[in-house]
């Protein structure tokens, strides 16, 4: 296995948002880019290690520290809170948002940290242009009706490989984002091509999307751009156009939150939905704040904690698995801890920015590529989701940042350079040692997914039983399984699955329901599924 020093942080990224199973797996997205997450975790662990067995320094020691707290507040609710610790591990079914996840992507940080060279930086600049063209081009395939696999998609969303409208959106707005200050930079003609086809298809696809999110990313970004360029005429005009933007930034949030004269443009239904994840989540985390409720178990508290402006507005029978909100979601399932130590890493992020902008003798404004990237990134972690696919764009760019205070830190003091010299080949081993033991982390959670996609291609209803019952189980996938044989009538196998589904995770509401509902049941089985129903839905009569 030839791993490349300069290579990884560029494929890094394309490869996970790329990377999708339509046909071996039930769940074509998440969990095979949560595999390749543990890859490159693998890689980035490998860099570390070598890097600060060469050079301690203070910054190595600090960020190491950061990821340290951070690892250990994510063991808090695992330990603590009374949510399955196989959901805690590797996240609910069609998000894979668990432990790993975090884990993973801390690991892929420290790895960036030690890419000081500018090729390296350059590189991941460029795989963020490819990966947009892309994924805008296959956006648009999929709008054009051209789509060259063959989805289940009713609701004919455009989705590219994050299956998922508002993923894409925020994608191409990210990379789009970027795109816009990557022109500036001294290449040759045919990356400044790539970067303005980027831009023009990009926000092409942002607005075929059906998501706001990415125009919204690409308009704060073109107000930075547009704020920088009338900076480096004059001082004053700068000046001007910052307040002039700051104001067309109020108004838009004002249309966004359904206030103002842009409200019927920049208003959409789900902004008023949003509120009611975020008010449910910040209940959760006020009543678990030392501990949370677990680990990507919002979808299992969701229920308690909605108010009835929520019941009343989308019905009682909708639920939501996120906050749609990164905050909220860590606060609510991972407790105080947990946000405070995320927190803490962003802003080590911001403090390298202000020190290497200060630095610097001249502007160039290809250097607020990075920036822009992760300050897009962090809008988008206001307003969605924080899947793999999008979040591996955020943590490399917050390693890489790193690594520019860190090379920055090494020219003062001269002391810093001093190296020991690499066995590449050993380097190379530790990093495909530890990328196998991660995907060994991972491989529960892919084979049940493999199992289960051959499963229902088979129709073979003993091994869906074992597979949707055995660990890591799912209670998503049972409830599933479990609604399927009900409408077939095989209501002694759905009971069946439901008594374990209960058993594993006592906070599954559709498997509680499915046992109040099914007419096989015992009538203190009944009894007692109503009884839970209630406790876990106070809005039921």
């Amino acid at each position: 296995m030839k791993i490349k020093r300069l290579n990884w942080v560029a494929v890094a990224g394309p490869i996970v948002t790329i990377a999708f199973s339509p046909t071996l797996t039930y769940e074509p997205f998440d969990n095979v880019k949560l595999l390749l997450l543990g890859v490159f975790a693998g890689i980035g662990l490998s860099r570390f290690i070598a890097l600060i067995k060469e050079n301690r320094t203070k910054q190595l020691r600090v960020v190491a520290a950061a990821i340290g707290v951070f690892y250990s507040a994510l063991f808090i609710p695992m330990v603590f809170s009374q949510a399955p610790l196989s959901q805690q591990i590797f996240g609910v079914a069609g998000r894979s948002l668990g432990f790993l996840h975090y884990f993973f992507l801390g690991l892929i940080l420290l790895g960036a940290l030690t890419e000081t060279r500018d090729s390296a930086i350059s590189n991941f600049l460029n795989g963020l242009t490819i990966t947009g063209l892309f994924e805008s081009f296959y956006g648009i395939l999929q709008y054009l009706k051209l789509e060259p696999v063959n989805w289940e998609n009713e609701n004919n969303w455009v989705f590219g490989t994050f299956g998922n409208p508002n993923f894409l959106s925020a994608f191409v707005g990210i990379s789009v984002s970027a795109s816009l200050f990557m022109c500036f930079q001294n290449q040759g003609s045919h990356w400044k091509l790539l970067n303005v086809s980027n831009v023009v298809l990009g926000t092409t696809m942002a607005a075929l999307s059906d998501s706001i999110q990415g125009l919204v990313l690409i308009a704060v970004s073109l107000s930075i751009l547009v704020i920088v360029l009338t900076f480096l005429k004059s001082k004053l005009l700068g000046i001007a156009v910052s307040v002039a933007s700051a104001f067309s930034f109020v108004v838009a949030i004002l249309g966004i939150l359904q206030i103002g004269p842009l409200t019927r443009f920049l208003y959409q239904e789900s902004t008023s939905l949003r509120g009611d994840y975020w008010r449910a989540g910040i209940a959760m985390a006020k009543e678990n704040l030392l501990t949370g409720v677990g680990l990507d178990s919002y979808v299992d508290f969701f229920r308690q904690f909605r108010d009835a402006k929520t019941g009343q507005r989308r019905g009682l029978d909708i639920y939501s698995d996120s906050a749609h909100n990164l905050l909220i979601d860590l606060a609510a399932t991972g407790g105080l801890l947990l946000l405070i130590s995320y927190l803490f890493i962003n802003v080590l992020v911001v403090t390298s920015i202000i020190r290497v902008s200060k630095a610097s003798d001249q502007l160039k404004i290809e250097s607020f590529a990075l920036p822009i990237i992760w300050l897009a990134f962090q809008i988008q972690t206001l307003i969605s989701i924080n899947v793999s696919s999008l979040a591996i764009w955020g943590w490399i760019t917050a390693g890489l940042i790193l690594s520019q205070r860190r090379s920055l830190d090494l020219k003062i003091n001269e002391t810093g350079r001093a190296r020991v010299k690499r066995s590449k080949s050993k380097n190379e081993l530790a990093a495909a040692t530890l990328a196998i033991i991660f995907i060994l982390f991972v491989f529960p959670l892919l084979r049940s997914d493999l199992r289960l996609g051959s499963a229902l291609k088979s129709n073979n209803s003993s091994d869906l039983i074992n597979t949707v019952t055995s660990w890591p189980r799912s209670c998503y996938l049972m409830a599933k399984a479990e609604e399927a044989y009900s409408e077939a009538g095989a209501n002694d196998l759905a009971l069946q699955i439901s008594i374990k589904s209960v058993e594993s995770n006592p906070r599954c509401f559709d498997s509680w329901r499915h046992i109040a509902e099914n007419p096989n049941a015992t009538k203190s089985q009944q009894v007692e599924a109503f009884a839970r129903l209630r406790s876990l839905d106070p809005l039921l009569d």
